[in-house]
């Protein structure tokens, strides 16, 4: 299934055996595009502690994953579609959250986030000459592309998950492909998005998340730069966040997030375990 390009292997563990010391290597092996199925992360459906429903979610890496907020979505029509739960409104167990779920009549998939934690105040983080420095001053001079000396306004939001959100310039032809993995580690390590302010109801936004590296969207990310834009006082509550995939809509009430936004099935299959004999 994908979210917005954001793709998953799900598996509904109440049909498949699996071994809970395997699942980790499992994710390895499914999310290889060339040896694999190919995925951003491997999701699984578990009975919950104290809610029917319980999802996991492991990135290609192998780690564990608190939150996935595109995997969340799929996950609300995999219910449907698999016969275990035909209700439009559900509850579903995440990363030690209780969040609800929303089936809406054109298939889109209301997920309410939990509440929005801003973990950190704002900084700027600069880039000159191949180096990153990150300070609470304002950078010297106009952001220039081309000479590689760049600004952000950054801060560091939880959205169940860390995220580390960048605004500045149009993140479309900046090189996060090699930017991503010395981000990602550049502090605690995070989900770094690069945010361009189009407007007061409107983000651009580029991710590199961390085990999974370049995605085509972030759910929990996009409604992390929508929390980060709006109380830097740059956006409204409400956001419609463009991402390489597609776009999700973010709805902000005090500390609480709303997004809503598209979920599909791509393809139904087996997959077998090679035994040595």
């Amino acid at each position: 299934m994908h979210g917005i390009g954001n793709d998953f292997v799900m598996i509904n563990r109440f049909s498949a055996s699996l071994v809970e010391a395997e699942i980790s290597s499992l994710a390895l092996q499914l999310c290889d595009r060339r040896r694999g199925i190919g995925a951003d992360g491997l999701v699984t459906l578990d009975r919950g502690e104290t809610l029917p429903w319980r999802m996991r979610m492991w990135n290609p890496d192998g780690t564990e994953s608190a939150m996935c907020g595109n995997a969340l979505r799929c996950l609300a029509l995999f219910l449907q579609e698999e016969g275990l739960d035909p209700s439009d409104r559900l509850a579903v167990e995440i990363g030690g959250r209780e969040l609800g779920l929303e089936v809406l009549d054109d298939r889109r998939v209301r997920a309410e986030m939990g509440t929005v934690e801003m973990a950190s105040g704002a900084t700027i983080l600069e880039r000159a000459a191949g180096v990153w420095r990150e300070t609470s001053s304002p950078p010297e001079g106009k952001s220039d592309p081309a000479a590689d000396s760049l600004a952000w306004t950054t801060m560091r939001v939880s959205v169940g998950n860390p995220h580390w959100v960048l605004v500045g310039a149009d993140p479309q032809d900046l090189p996060l492909e090699t930017w991503g993995p010395e981000l990602e580690n550049f502090g605690p390590r995070s989900n770094v998005h690069l945010v361009q302010v189009l407007g007061s109801d409107r983000i651009k936004v580029r991710t590199w998340e961390r085990g999974a590296g370049l995605t085509l969207a972030c759910g929990s990310g996009a409604c992390a730069c929508a929390a980060a834009t709006h109380h830097l006082g740059l956006t409204n509550s409400k956001v419609e966040v463009f991402l390489p995939g597609g776009s999700l809509l973010i709805e902000l009430a005090d500390l609480s997030v709303r997004m809503t936004g598209p979920a599909q099935t791509v393809f139904r299959g087996h997959w077998y375990k090679e035994t040595a004999e």
